[in-house]
């Protein structure tokens, strides 16, 4: 173990020795509540400052042969820094990531719904049409369906443009109704 030197301020003149894993827990002793306040003052999980904290110490043992009793507190202090800015970011991080999740999740579900929505008014839709007259019936089916104008819709069952307009009109008229009275 490397010794170090350290000058007391009182007597300037002589040395007293001290081991790096003094200089260490007298660091820990001295700073560790100063630390702790640091660290609570910058995050918002109260219960992570004190292995915050720990984190910093174990760091500092791997530092060991750098350690210098006139440089140890602003080492030790930005270590703690450095852990505090690494520990927020992780936090944001998350908080972006559960965001994306919150959305994709949304989206997909709401997605999902809606064509689950969308599939039951079909099936509503295709079993009022079954109940419609014949004639209505085919002039609702290729106007919904095959996007036939009435005047095409006319042409094809050989009917009359007032007709096909009229079947259209009472058809969708029934439609809307049967709809709302199942939602």
């Amino acid at each position: 173990m490397k010794d170090l030197y350290i000058m007391k301020q009182s007597h300037i003149s002589t040395a007293e020795r001290i081991t790096t894993d003094e200089l260490i827990s007298q660091c820990y002793s001295t700073y560790l509540t100063q630390i702790k306040y640091y660290i609570s003052s910058r995050i918002e999980n109260k219960g992570d400052v004190s292995d915050i904290a720990q984190d910093a110490y174990v760091r500092l043992i791997e530092y060991k042969q750098m350690l210098r009793p006139e440089t140890i507190k602003s080492f030790i202090f930005t270590i703690v820094k450095n852990l505090v800015i690494d520990y927020n970011r992780k936090q944001y991080k998350k908080i972006e990531i559960s965001a994306n999740n919150y959305e994709f999740t949304k989206e997909y579900q709401d997605s999902v719904e809606s064509q689950i929505f969308a599939d039951d008014l079909l099936r509503l839709e295709n079993s009022m049409i079954i109940k419609m007259p014949k004639q209505r019936k085919l002039v609702y089916a290729m106007s919904r369906f095959s996007d036939k104008s009435p005047e095409e819709i006319a042409g094809i069952l050989q009917i009359s443009k007032r007709t096909a307009e009229n079947h259209l009109f009472v058809g969708r008229k029934t439609m809307r109704e049967y709809l709302q009275n199942c939602i």
